[in-house]
């Protein structure tokens, strides 16, 4: 009976042991398998973790020991897919591509969430113009990962400019339009060349889509000077065979026409205020009157001469404290040629009107915006403005 005892004893501590042994691997081994590595130092996933381990925090480098260790596991895990992984990385960093893309095809098989194995897989397919299949595991991985196309933009981006790669990626970003769109904004703000930015976006989203890259290069052609260029783009854009240049206010309706800034309007929402169009073609501005700041502006393309502005506001902007200011300016020196200011706006519609004179050299461009001024005291100013007008005297 006593021998009985002693065995039932060692038999509920062996099981105990195993619950802690079991129950310690499943709690530790994919976060910290070093710890799982003291309990259970021989079980398969321990193995096959303490080699990701190194992966992860070796971009890939992985001990020759752990490495055999992992694959060694399969006998007791042949369900694993990341010993697949480990291996795939290896053959890929001696040289031999398809064995190590037949690797990756197999770990991804064996665990279709298995991020690592289709990045790799992706540059695989990218290298060699695979576009489907690259498409295929853009569309994967932004469904396993939030954003993930947002994260892979900067790298695609740089692609697009490497005469080995670029020809690849325009047939690839045309069927992801949201991805090509980021990479657009991407090749923007990176400074690329004008030609490369228009090369990766066709003519199918010069003439639709996100006008935020569009906007941006105008904006930077216009700051180094190309006006004619950044007006022949900013045509080719709408789609118009005659653009802005010495037309005077592009929608002064606030209709809602097309073209991106900074030759159509850029309307403002943000801490200091809102402008927006209004249903009855006409601008809604409401302005906190706390902080400086634009609400409203367009690019100009005037000739020289004397001209008029006019415009009509209702609405409560008394001027008092705080106030709106309509502005017009050289650009890029911002020679000031006209201040007109709303006072006196109630209910009932009023006119406005001021006269400027743009010289003849040093004012190529001019900005029409409209200003917040803020007070000693803070007044919020609100206002629907309409029937904007700019014309050249006569004999100008």
């Amino acid at each position: 009976m006593l021998v009985r005892a002693a065995l039932a004893v060692l038999v509920g501590l062996y099981v105990a042991w195993w619950v802690v042994r079991i129950g310690v691997v499943d709690a530790e081994v994919d976060t910290r398998p070093d710890i799982a590595a003291t309990v259970a130092p021989d079980h398969p996933r321990v193995r096959i973790a303490l080699a990701m381990a190194y992966f992860d925090a070796q971009g890939g480098r992985v001990p020759d020991e752990f490495r055999r260790d992992a694959m060694d596991a399969l006998a007791q895990a042949p369900l694993a897919d990341q010993p697949f992984l480990l291996a795939g990385v290896d053959a890929l960093a001696h040289g031999d591509n398809p064995k190590g893309e037949r690797l990756l095809e197999e770990a991804r098989r064996r665990n279709p969430r298995l991020r690592m194995a289709r990045l790799l897989l992706l540059d695989r397919y990218l290298r060699d113009g695979r576009i489907p299949q690259a498409v295929a595991e853009i569309k994967a991985l932004d469904n396993l990962v939030e954003g993930a196309s947002v994260a892979l933009t900067a790298a695609l981006a740089q692609m697009t400019q490497d005469p080995a790669t670029a020809p690849k990626m325009v047939p690839l970003l045309s069927r992801l339009p949201k991805l090509q769109e980021a990479v657009l904004e991407s090749l923007v703000a990176s400074g690329a060349d004008e030609s490369a930015v228009l090369n990766v976006a066709g003519s199918t989203v010069r003439s639709g889509g996100s006008e935020l890259w569009k906007s941006a290069l105008l904006a930077r052609l216009v700051k180094q000077g190309a006006l004619v260029p950044a007006l022949d783009l900013w045509k080719s854009f709408t789609g118009y065979r005659e653009g802005p240049d010495g037309k005077g206010i592009y929608d002064p309706d606030f209709a809602g026409l097309p073209g991106p800034a900074p030759f159509n309007w850029d309307l403002v929402s943000a801490s200091i205020g809102t402008a927006e169009r209004g249903r009855g073609r006409n601008l809604q501005v409401d302005y906190y009157g706390r902080d400086n700041g634009e609400l409203a502006r367009q690019l100009l393309v005037l000739h020289p001469g004397r001209y008029t502005f006019s415009f009509r506001a209702s609405g409560d902007a008394a001027g008092e404290g705080s106030r709106l200011v309509w502005t017009i300016a050289c650009a890029p020196e911002d020679g000031q040629l006209l201040q007109l200011p709303l006072a006196g706006v109630a209910s009932a519609s009023r006119d406005f009107m001021g006269t400027f004179t743009i010289p003849a050299s040093g004012c190529p461009a001019q900005w029409l915006k409209l200003v917040g001024t803020a007070g000693e005291i803070g007044t919020t100013q609100s206002a629907a403005i309409s029937g904007l007008s700019l014309a050249a005297e006569k004999g100008e």
